[in-house]
């Protein structure tokens, strides 16, 4: 819908009416001269209408981005690491946050738009954000892994010996653990906040922001790094170390895992709550290991803002201002996404992203040609020898797991908003004209395009 007259337009500098209504032949009317709507912006009110199109303009170019408003805005919250399945839906090959139901995997969605991936008015958009938040601890905590249907926590020791061959050792029914079945107990760790920077890392290097009209026009194709922004979480101007409790972030990551519509855990994460100090004999049964109770595991080391992402990004500020707004219309689909160029950089992502790593479990070694349980027997008496704490002390072959089971937490999101301006269609109108644009453009030095306008 085109408001002014085109060919009025484009000749109205000359004084020229050809093919408008307000040219009569004869004596002729005064530009605009009993015209009301949006007819009243021809003849001597153009003029007035163009400079106080450039005035505004150029005071959208003045004004920091932060004094912008901010038209519409949607974020997906993500509880935790994502199942492979959803990676692949909602973080695969494209990145489409412009959709109305929440990402898959996401637990929620908050949007600022009436729908979701489309505009309500005419916008000129001045500038836009890619956001990926993350925690602002980083940590990682020993523990071991055990299934859900353990309700009394065992022994939780920072080591333990495991049995094979009829040898009865530590994680069996029946050993120093206080396990309720055999052999499901498996150290662990929990990795808090930094596995979801890495995971940013590579999501701005695997894809191209993409902004697409119609079947042929691109309004940008260019590298997501150049856009996406990080915030920092650290104090001002610094990072910080200190010690925390985990308690309560092990107890939210453990209600994530374990949530039907999450990942269905069917094991949880348990703190260390004893120390190892040896071997002996216990109760008739040679080898068990004596465990202490400790309290020296109940707080950790954490690094706050210690997210390395920001840095590798720290030229983006927080909104990307366009060279050349973008007037976009009511209805119509945004049509930004997030392309995938790189598909090593994509899988990295995903892995990070990934509660499994891509590698279809949590319990894995360091090598793919390692199996996971127990490590080599070894010779008796030689390999992996320990002196037991008996009154009579004898060397005990003892082995521990070869794998680890690998636990991810920490709530992290993402989003996608737009700065600029609303206008009237009178004002998207004036706009849209090809000679008020060339005269925006001299002025205030604003490159302009008609592939840069919807319609509407």
């Amino acid at each position: 819908m085109t408001l002014l007259n085109q060919e009025y337009v484009q000749n109205a500098d000359f004084g020229e009416l050809r093919g408008t209504p307000a040219r009569t032949l004869g004596f002729g009317a005064k530009p605009g001269q009993g015209m009301s709507g949006p007819n009243a912006r021809l003849g001597a009110d153009l003029a007035t209408a163009r400079q106080d199109m450039i005035g505004a303009i150029k005071k959208c170019m003045d004004t920091p981005s932060y004094a912008l408003p901010t038209i519409e805005s949607v974020t997906n919250y993500f509880g935790g690491p994502v199942s492979a399945a959803n990676l692949n839906t909602s973080l695969g090959p494209v990145i489409n946050q412009l959709q109305p139901a929440p990402l898959a995997g996401s637990n929620s969605q908050t949007s600022t738009f009436a729908e979701v991936g489309k505009f309500q008015t005419y916008v000129l958009i001045l500038g836009l954000q890619w956001r990926m938040d993350i925690e602002p601890m980083c940590y990682t905590v020993k523990g071991n892994s055990f299934p859900v249907t353990q309700t009394t926590k065992p022994v939780s020791p920072d080591a333990f010996s495991v049995g094979t061959a009829g040898i009865t050792f530590d994680e069996l029914a029946t050993g120093a653990l206080g396990l309720t079945t055999a052999g499901t107990m498996k150290q662990a760790t929990l990795e808090w906040g930094w596995w979801q920077d890495l995971a940013a890392y590579y999501m701005a290097r695997a894809y191209n922001l993409q902004w697409k009209y119609g079947n042929n026009f691109l309004f940008m194709n260019e590298d997501l790094r150049f856009t996406m922004h990080v915030p920092s979480n650290a104090q001002e101007g610094t990072g910080s170390s200190s010690e925390i409790d985990p308690v309560y972030m092990a107890r939210q990551m453990n209600t994530y895992y374990q949530q039907p519509n999450g990942l269905n855990s069917p094991t949880q994460f348990g703190l260390i709550n004893y120390s190892r100090f040896g071997n002996q004999a216990l109760g008739g049964t040679a080898g068990l290991s004596v465990f202490h109770p400790t309290r020296a595991y109940d707080t950790i080391g954490v690094t706050f803002g210690g997210g390395g992402s920001r840095s590798v990004l720290r030229c983006n500020s927080e909104w990307k201002r366009l060279a050349c707004p973008i007037l976009a219309g009511p209805g119509v689909p945004i049509g930004l996404t997030a392309v995938v160029q790189n598909n090593d950089f994509l899988s990295q992502m995903q892995a990070w992203l990934d509660p499994n790593f891509g590698l279809g479990t949590n319990d894995f070694t360091e090598s793919a040609g390692i199996l996971t349980g127990p490590t080599a027997v070894g010779t008796a008496n030689v390999t992996g020898v320990e002196p037991s704490l008996d009154a009579v002390s004898v060397l005990q072959n003892l082995q521990v797991f070869s794998d680890r089971v690998v636990y991810k937490g920490g709530r992290w999101s993402l989003t996608l908003a737009f700065k600029g301006v609303e206008m009237s269609a009178d004002q998207a109108a004036l706009y849209k004209d090809a000679s008020t644009r060339q005269m925006i453009s001299a002025a205030t030095g604003l490159m302009t395009s008609p592939k840069q306008i919807w319609h509407g």
